[in-house]
């Protein structure tokens, strides 16, 4: 995600990613250094971060 401009502060809480067509659940999820927990769906083949925070300025990797 990129760094978010402008002069409205952010109203969002929490930024959730889902990643669709996943084979398997990942075997790490992080943000940065930081392991962060997720969900993994084997029926949609689906795996979901949830961020906490209001930011625009992350990534998130995911290892199989």
């Amino acid at each position: 995600s990129q760094t978010a401009a402008g002069t409205y502060p952010t109203w969002w809480s929490e930024t959730r990613l889902v990643v669709h067509g996943v084979p398997s659940a990942p075997v790490t999820v992080k943000k940065g250094d930081a392991a962060v927990p997720f969900t993994y769906d084997a029926a949609g083949k689906a795996a979901t971060v949830t961020l906490a925070g209001g930011g625009a300025d992350w990534a998130v990797q995911l290892a199989w």
